[in-house]
């Protein structure tokens, strides 16, 4: 776990105080006396033992201004972190809200931070991924945040990243004048090097919280106590694993089903005073009446209005409680019934549910509660807001010349003209997520399907719809992307259902055209998905798929 900037850093500590009391481990990180006898939770996820058997967690806190820290260090969990995992920067004076700022002190200190980072994943008996805990709007959390980010997938390329970002409000002025600029810089970033981005907005934090705690104007410690209850709970499946979801990939592969869309909203209910000072009792929970507060627009972590057109691409709930699965299978069926949830028309119109244990430790005044992890394509609107209001301080050239003093700009703009790039193409992909996608299918042979040799040049868009289900029907498949993004989420959900051997399921990163440049004619059917939102000239690409094609008659 990756803690960047003052956001970061303090919704990372209240995250590990929730941690601690859910699993009995005390402030200075000793297991509390009650809990020396449980063995069914998996502790080691997120912390390590020390020679003197002391839990200390597996976290890295890092700032370029010492305030947060320094509070941190000074509270009653300041002997649970290892001080040698804790950098702040010498001279104080983070990065003044720039992210061009936070970037090139990230590149200075990237040798101190990064020893630190090689430690901790040396020490790790099985390193699944990172997970980093950021703003996107400041200097630090969004400039170092990116610079984490790329560092990270060069240095472990096979490893996955998930990030909690907090979005800023954009719907209120901001004392930040320039946070478009740091929010595109950092979106960038998000979308081409995040496995998973679990988005925390702010506005719509302040609107739950007003809600639900009868607070107009909250705290950062109230929201903070939010953010670590939705972090505990999408954690629960690793930290007390069940039949399915009890790994990080598992999680990813059933919620994204294509690089760019992993952007995850959340809800969570019912937030109890146990958990949250002044939360609003609810008198009965059952499994029904937590998957339908679950789905109420009104609990989601993200404000992005519905419309008739969005709708979810995927949706995992987390049910923590002792729960009969009838019960489960039941109100799926009534929730299908009513129609409460719009699914994609090219995808399964189905909701994903993992049954987990709540801690033993933590009192709890209700029977159930869960937690909702959506891929949602209203949730572009959320991104169209920080590129409206970037291309209004862009059009007048505002606020510039703090980051024309730095290397990146100093010469051109060009670093925010692709950034822009890449937040739109995003948005327009979540905006056909709900278009049913057209295939082009050319089949030269009569052969029996069992036999096929297929080709799929494709934006990984449909995998499962697509590739997979002609491989189960015995075909051969390649899978051919120039992305190596792509390649890699292709295969991590191959990797989820054993049926794909290498034999039967093969991805490549190469280009249709260094393919076909070999001069072998080696399939039997191509499918190109998309080619006409993914393709500059899809006439000439389709011809050079021709190539690749068996002429059999």
């Amino acid at each position: 776990t990756l803690q960047a900037g003052q956001a970061g850093n303090a919704i990372g500590h209240s995250f590990w105080q929730q941690l601690c009391q859910e699993h009995g481990i005390s402030q200075d990180g000793t297991l509390e006396d009650y809990a020396q006898d449980a063995g069914f939770d998996r502790k080691d996820v997120f912390f390590y033992q020390a020679d003197d058997d002391h839990y200390i967690p597996r976290s890295i806190l890092v700032d370029l201004e010492p305030r947060v820290i320094n509070n941190i260090l000074s509270s009653p969990f300041a002997n649970l972190y290892n001080p040698e995992n804790i950098y702040v920067s010498q001279d104080g004076g983070g990065a003044a809200n720039n992210w061009a700022m936070g970037y090139h002190a990230a590149e200075r200190i990237y040798d101190e931070v990064f020893d630190m980072i090689d430690r901790e994943a040396d020490g790790s008996d099985s390193l699944e991924g990172f997970m980093l805990l950021h703003s996107i709007a400041g200097g630090t959390g969004s400039g170092l945040g990116s610079f984490l980010l790329e560092r990270l997938n060069d240095r472990f390329p096979k490893k996955l990243i998930q990030t909690y970002s907090v979005f800023p409000n954009n719907q209120e002025t901001s004392d930040v004048v320039v946070q478009p600029y740091n929010s595109i810089l950092a979106l960038k970033r998000l979308v081409n090097h995040a496995d998973s981005v679990v988005v925390l907005d702010n506005a719509a934090l302040s609107r739950i919280a007003a809600d639900r705690l009868h607070v107009q104007n909250p705290s950062f410690s109230q929201t903070n106590q939010l953010v670590s209850t939705v972090m505990s709970a999408s954690t629960t499946t690793l930290r007390y694993p069940g039949y399915m979801n009890n790994d990080l990939s598992s999680i990813i592969a059933s919620l994204i089903p294509t690089p760019r869309c992993h952007f995850l909203m959340t809800s969570f209910t019912p937030f109890t005073s146990d958990q949250i000072e002044k939360a609003k009792s609810i008198r009965k929970t059952t499994v029904l009446d937590v998957m339908r507060r679950l789905l109420q627009p009104k609990n989601r972590m993200v404000s992005a209005p519905t419309s008739k057109t969005s709708c979810y691409i995927s949706l995992l709930n987390i049910i923590q409680g002792d729960v009969d699965p009838t019960d489960v299978h039941k109100s799926l069926l009534r929730i299908r019934e009513r129609q409460l949830a719009n699914f994609i028309p090219w995808g399964p119109a189905s909701i994903q549910v993992a049954l987990t244990r709540k801690s033993p430790y933590v009192p709890s005044s209700h029977r159930v509660n869960g937690l909702m992890l959506a891929n949602h394509t209203s949730i572009a609107s959320l991104f169209k807001r920080v590129r409206d209001q970037y291309d209004r301080l862009m059009k007048r050239n505002a606020f510039l010349e703090p980051y024309k003093r730095e290397r990146m700009f100093s010469n051109n703009m060009d670093e925010f003209h692709d950034s822009r790039e890449v937040v739109q193409d995003m948005i327009d992909e979540y905006q056909v997520g709900y278009l049913t996608p057209k295939f082009l299918l050319t089949k030269r042979t009569s052969r029996h399907q069992k036999d096929l040799i297929i080709q799929n040049i494709t934006h990984i868009k449909m995998i499962i719809n697509n590739k997979l289900t002609l491989s189960r029907l015995g075909a051969t498949t390649t899978g051919i992307d120039v992305t190596e993004s792509n390649v890699k989420m292709a295969k991590l959900h191959s990797e989820q259902d054993p049926y794909f051997t290498p034999d039967r399921l093969d991805y490549q990163y190469i280009a249709a055209e260094d393919l076909a440049k070999q001069g072998e004619e080696k399939f039997d059917v191509v499918c190109a998905m998309e080619v006409i939102e993914h393709v500059d000239k899809p006439a000439e690409f389709l011809k050079t798929c021709s190539k690749l094609v068996k002429r059999m008659f």
